[in-house]
């Protein structure tokens, strides 16, 4: 098989398996254009003062409401985040993979779950409401379903989970502990 038939068959056999789980996760992403700058219009809604009423009794009609708290919304200028968490997984295996479905719903399986919760507890959860184009995809953005790439005709290929989104909150600083071996390459836990 050569190297963009595995391409191929790997892509289709991830998006079978795996497009369901991926659009959950972009299901509190709320879609705006990005503009220039690289820029997202992101609104912060503010809680005013006020609002509460306490009466005694249903009965207690004398007392009047309170004035009701206020919200105002600022609309801040935020940059885009660009999340991307980079899988490379053996060729060998991938071959393999791509000749058996079970094998590659086993292998794909325990890598894509785990990478996803990485990719979660890296970058905040896909439970907060977010302002862009999506919190986590797999496209790599070559050819109609392109998610997987060959690492310069090396041993291993690689996928990855991207996402381009901002939010009201500042995008963390992350440092991730070095868990790759001299090749730049993933090492199991």
């Amino acid at each position: 098989m050569t190297t963009n038939e595995l391409l191929k068959k790997l892509n289709t056999m991830f998006i079978t398996r795996y497009a369901k789980k991926l659009s959950e996760l972009n299901k509190n992403i709320y879609p705006v254009a990005l503009q220039e700058n690289d820029l997202y219009d992101v609104p912060t809604p503010t809680l005013g003062n006020g609002g509460g009423t306490i009466r005694l009794s249903s009965e207690d009609t004398t007392k009047k409401f309170e004035p009701p708290a206020i919200v105002k919304v600022e609309h801040k200028k935020v940059y885009a985040a660009m999340a991307v968490y980079r899988i490379a997984v053996p060729r060998y295996e991938c071959e393999v993979a791509a000749n058996k479905p079970e094998y590659f719903n086993y292998l794909f399986d325990k890598i894509v779950f785990k990478a996803i919760a990485n990719y979660n507890a890296t970058f905040g959860g896909s439970d907060k409401i977010r302002f862009g184009s999506h919190y986590c995809s797999c496209y790599n953005g070559e050819g109609p379903d392109g998610i997987f790439l060959d690492l310069d005709g090396g041993d291993f290929l690689e996928f990855r989970l991207h996402g381009k989104w901002a939010s009201d909150k500042e995008v963390p600083k992350i440092t991730l502990p070095d868990t790759t071996n001299e090749v730049g390459v993933a090492v199991n836990e």
